[in-house]
This record gives structure tokens, C-alpha cells and sequence, in this order.
């Protein structure tokens, strides 16, 4: 089946949903549709895409009793049974989310019936229009319904994106308060080495006044001992002079001792001799 040419798409020219600002955008395509048959004719269409990523998912809408789509194919087929002007609409999906509308009108005729001029409806009133006239109310109707299909995949999108951008805000605050956890941590482990450093500085000055105390307490020593050193080496002296005193008395006790020797020597001899 030929696509038809964007120029018989009236979604290509609308001003809303497919002037996206891309320069493929994702969009469905309308083929040529047989636009009028016969009831229970058979009747096969099939919406084409364009710029379309991945698998295809249709929805599909308006659809007579009778036929039958496929949602991975975006074919309809089977036959209809009430004669009538029938909008066939469907929505498409791409894998990246994208979606667009689109749609075909047929007119169904009665079995001898060579133009659709009236239609028999459920109450059994036989209701007469004017075709063309009926046709261009159903085209302008349908094209009304596909512009709010759109302003709602519009607000769709905008609001994907805004939950996109939500979820990427929500996933920098994760990451935030991950960094902010990080440096938490990494602040108490500072904390406990500037704590364990603070102790050992502590503890060092304490050994240095204890070590300071020390020193002063040898120096005290070293200085009553050089006192002390001082104060024998005067009683030395003192005593090296009572010494040398006392030698010298004995010394001249030993020559008065000796003259005595003497002088009682002579005595005796003169005793003797007398």
C-alpha cells in the first residue's frame, strides 16, 4: 500500500503536536483507505509510521463492530455491517516513548445503495443529510478530537519531562547526601585523628615537663653536691693545716726530747764522775 503524500495528511500542516521542534519526528503516516464500500465487504488498512525507534505499540479507537486490529502491527481488518460514516483512529508508541495519532474516515454503504443519504437508525426512523455536508462535520469534528489528543501527549510529554528532570534532581540530592554522608565521615575520622594527635601532644608535653622537672631536680642535686664538694675541700684544708701544725710540734717535741735525752746524759756523767 503507497503512503500517501504529506500534503493529503492534514496532522503534517496542523500548528500543534507535529510541528515538534525535531527534524524527524515521530509521526503516523495515513495510506491510502478505500474511502467508501459496501457493508460486510472486507475491509484491510493499516496506519503506517515514520522515524518510529524499536517495537510499535497501537491503541486503537472508533473501531465498528466487526473489525478487528492488531496492536503490533497497526492492521484492521473484517467486515461492517451498518451502513454509516466511521472515524478509525489510533494511537502509536515507539520504544523511546514518543507517540502521535492518526486517522482515516470511510463511509459504508448499504447493499443497494449508491451514495449514503440516509441511515437507518436504532429506532427505526429513517434520518436523511446531506453527505458532503456530514463528511466535512465528521472531518472537521475528528481533527478537533486528534488537536486535544495531542494538547494531552503535549501535557504527557511536558510532564515526562519534568518528571525526567524531577528524577534527575532527586537522583543529584541522592548523590548530594551520599558526598554529604562521604564527608561526614571522612569529618569524624579527622575529628578522631585531631582527638588521637591532641593525646599524643599532651601526652609528649606532659613527658617533657616531667623530663624538665628532672633536670632541675639533677641540677639542685649537681649544685649542693659542688656545695658540698666545696665544703670538704675547706675542711680538707683545715684539716691539712691542723696536720702540718701538729707535725711541727711534734717535731720540736722530738728535739726537746732529744736535747732532754742529752741533758740527762751529761747530768749522769757528771754524777758519775763526781
Amino acid at each position: 500500500m503507497e503512503k500517501a503524500s504529506e500534503d493529503k495528511i492534514w496532522a503534517f500542516n496542523s500548528g500543534n503536536y507535529y510541528e515538534r521542534e525535531s527534524v524527524k519526528p515521530f509521526r503516523v503516516v495515513v495510506g491510502d483507505a478505500p474511502s467508501t464500500l459496501k457493508v460486510n465487504s472486507n475491509f484491510q488498512y493499516s496506519f503506517q509510521t515514520e522515524n518510529s525507534k524499536g517495537d510499535l505499540v497501537y491503541a486503537f479507537f472508533g473501531l465498528p463492530e466487526g473489525l478487528v486490529a492488531d496492536r503490533k502491527t497497526g492492521k484492521i481488518s473484517g467486515t461492517i455491517a451498518q451502513p454509516g460514516i466511521y472515524t478509525l483512529g489510533c494511537e502509536v508508541a515507539d520504544q523511546t516513548g514518543s507517540s502521535a495519532e492518526g486517522f482515516v474516515t470511510i463511509t459504508v454503504l448499504g447493499a443497494e445503495q449508491t451514495e449514503l443519504s440516509n441511515v437507518q437508525l436504532d429506532t427505526k426512523v429513517l434520518y436523511k443529510f446531506d453527505l458532503n455536508e456530514i463528511r466535512k462535520e465528521q472531518i472537521s469534528a475528528d481533527r478537533e478530537l486528534f488537536d486535544a489528543l495531542a494538547v494531552v501527549n503535549a501535557a504527557k510529554a511536558k510532564l515526562a519531562a519534568k518528571k525526567s528532570a524531577f528524577d534527575q534532581l532527586e537522583a543529584q540530592l541522592a548523590l548530594a547526601e551520599t558526598e554529604a554522608d562521604k564527608a561526614a565521615s571522612e569529618a569524624a575520622k579527622a575529628k578522631a585523628e585531631r582527638e588521637r594527635a591532641a593525646e599524643r601532644l599532651r601526652l609528649t608535653n606532659k613527658a617533657l615537663n616531667d623530663a624538665q622537672d628532672q633536670l632541675n631536680l639533677a641540677l639542685l642535686d649537681q649544685a649542693a653536691a659542688s656545695d658540698a664538694v666545696i665544703a670538704a675541700q675547706d675542711a680538707v684544708s683545715k684539716a691539712t693545716a691542723r696536720f702540718n701544725t701538729a707535725d711541727v710540734a711534734l717535731k720540736a717535741a722530738e728535739v726537746a726530747v732529744q736535747k732532754a735525752e742529752a741533758d740527762l746524759s751529761v747530768a749522769r756523767e757528771n754524777l758519775l764522775k763526781a
